[in-house]
Formats: C-alpha cells, structure tokens, sequence
C-alpha cells in the first residue's frame, strides 16, 4: 500500500508530514470545496456592503516582535506580519504569536554519574519561536512540554558521564546539551538560543576518585604536563619525527608549540583502540605563519598522522587559524566556543567531528599511565 503522507519542504521551515489534500493548506493556498467557495463570497459579499463598519473589524495591526496565525474555516494559512493584517470577519479565528526571546531555568535535578558519583544540577535555557505555525499547531501547551523536554535532556546527557568531567567541561557539555535539545524542538519550531548549566552541588563523590582529575584542574593539563617540562629543559622530543635535527627551544612560553610539533605528539598516541573508538578521517587546514595542511586517520590500522591532503575522501574538514589551534589544543579555548564563535570551520559530519574530543581523552588517559 502507497504512503499517502509526503514532507512538505519549505527553507527556513520544518517539515511537517500531513494528507497530501491538506498541503495547499498549509502552505497558505487553500484549495476549498465548492460549499467553502460559497459561504466565502457571501461573506466577502457582506463585508462590501456593509464598510466602512466591516473596516474597522477587519484590519488588525500586528507589531514587529509578534506574528498573527489564521485559521480559515479551519484552515491554517500562512503566518501573516508584522503590519496590518486583513481578517475576514465571522468565519477566521486568529492569535498573536510572540516571537522574542524567551527563559526558564531548569530546577536542580539529582543525577547518578556512570563512575557512581551523585550531584544536583540545573540549568538556564533561553529559547524563540522560529516557526510560529508549527510551535501552535503541534504543541498543545508549549511552557509545559518545552519544561519537560528539558529536564529529560538534561537527566540523559549527564547520566552517561563522569562527576570529573561535568565538573570539567561544563563548557563542552553546554553545547552538547543545547545540540541535542534543538534536534527534540526544531520540529516544534523552536530554537534553543542557550543553554547552561548551574553551579552543581556533589552528594556522593565518585568511585575511584584517584582516578579522577580535579575539580580546579584542566583535564588537558595533565596530557601536556611531561611535553612542556621537555621543552622547558631545552629539548625538542619531536625534531626526529619532523625530520629535523634536534635544536634547543628559548622561548620563554613552552605552550607555543607548532601545529607540526602538535600533530608529531599526537603520532606517539595513536593506537587500534583509538582508531576503532573514533573511526572518521579528518583534514585539517590551518591557516597563519606555521600553518598548513594535515591529515588525521582515525579509521584505518593504527592511525596516520601526515602533513598534506587526506588519501582518501575525509569525514570532517577543519579551517582554523594556527594560534586558535594552539590555544584550543592547550585548554585556553574550549573547541565548542571555537566552533560557536566562528573561529573553527567544521564542514562534513558533526558528530564525527565532536568525538575528537574522545581522542583528547584517550591521550590523556595513556599519559596519565606512563
């Protein structure tokens, strides 16, 4: 039996499956039936002979910040404003839509850690209709679904991490959270504008807590710990891998290491259990005096690491000035503010793109065992 319900796809909109008669409607080209015809020109007939009285019942003024919904014998047109409006008397039902920016805070919720730990945390959420035809015609209630919806993003996202890594990356796991969220409400018509977490409150620590980095310390300067003390002794542990004879590094700042001395060190840490855990292939192109072109293979053996194109069609391709590379690889700048403000380019697969943040991980753990 055929799918009688097709996607309607309109830019900037949602798409919305409904009855294929039903299309023209919503779309905002009514195709009524003979009966709807009729009852239409005799209003419209009434409406002629009875101005200038009609006038004033008839026109409706809609300010910039709201958007008018018309029902049509039923029917929902297209969202009309700002401006003034037309509204044919007696047979549409109307309502103003508010198209400003709106917030509720989530109340602090209990969530159980996967290393066993248990905080209470909350978090901010500011929102704005984008679709007014959609957040009215499939929400019944938009305060109290968007309210749930939010808890429940915020319980599952955070179920699967560690206490250490909320405590952490409350950064990264913003943008995360706030991606998620916009993928349950794009089809509502709405878009999550922010989204952060609260302070949180530890009831129960983690297991293992040794284990674990802590609360006022930055995961990734723990993985750099032993690189800038090599460098800080005067010695370059990556002039071989560079293929370069080995020199003595005076500068002053140990973290200005250059994308080539990033991506050497990173060529020690590849191994089948990163490449399996990752699996994508990236290209990076980084622009400025020590930039250039590199390839990152997370997908086949045990990973490559090489200046140039990637081999083969890459799953991400990265633009990035070299000193925000630096500054992203050191902790100073989080990736998902770099990729937020426009300082990173991601084109192709987003997800893959954000597991390289379990390669950042993976280093770190190994670093942490040597």
């Amino acid at each position: 039996m055929p799918n009688r319900y097709t996607s309607i796809p309109e830019p900037g909109q949602v798409n919305i499956y409904m009855d294929d008669n039903e299309r023209k409607d919503y779309i905002g080209k009514p195709s009524y039936n003979v009966l709807e015809w009729f009852i239409l020109s005799i209003v419209h007939l009434i409406w002629a002979i009875s101005l200038p009285v009609t006038w004033w019942c008839s026109f409706k003024m809609i300010p910039q910040y709201e958007r008018a919904l018309i029902y049509r014998l039923g029917r929902l047109q297209r969202a009309k404003g700002p401006g003034l409006i037309y509204v044919i008397p007696c047979i549409d039902r109307w309502k103003k839509v508010d198209m400003r920016m709106r917030a509720f805070n989530v109340p602090p919720q209990e969530v159980f850690t996967i290393d066993g730990g248990l905080l209470k945390i909350g978090s901010d959420v500011q929102y704005r209709i984008m679709d007014p035809m959609a957040s009215f015609n499939e929400l019944q209630d938009l305060n109290h679904t968007l309210r749930v919806t939010a808890v429940a993003a915020l319980n599952n996202g955070l179920a699967g991490k560690k206490l250490a890594e909320i405590e952490n990356e409350k950064n990264y796991l913003n943008a995360i959270l706030q991606n998620n969220l916009n993928r349950t409400v794009f089809p509502w018509g709405l878009e999550i504008a922010r989204f952060e977490l609260t302070k949180s409150t530890i009831l129960k620590s983690s297991k293992g807590g040794g284990d674990d980095f802590p609360a006022d310390q930055d995961p990734l300067q723990s993985v750099l710990s032993a690189l800038k003390a090599g460098f800080t002794s005067g010695a370059n542990p990556f002039a071989s891998a560079l293929g370069a004879a080995p020199t003595v590094s005076h500068a002053p700042d140990p973290d200005l290491l250059t994308p080539s001395e990033l991506f050497a060190m990173t060529k020690g840490f590849l191994s089948e259990e990163i490449v399996k855990k990752i699996d994508a292939v990236f290209e990076f192109d980084i622009s400025g005096n020590n930039g250039g072109m590199w390839c990152l293979d997370l997908r086949n053996g045990q990973g490559y690491v090489g200046k140039g194109k990637a081999p083969c069609d890459p799953d991400v391709r990265i633009r990035i000035k070299d000193t925000d590379f630096q500054s992203m690889y050191y902790g100073r700048l989080p990736p998902t503010n770099a990729y937020m403000n426009g300082k990173m380019v991601i084109e192709g697969d987003i997800k893959a793109a954000m597991r390289l943040e379990d390669l950042i991980k993976c280093i770190k753990e190994q670093q942490v065992k040597s």
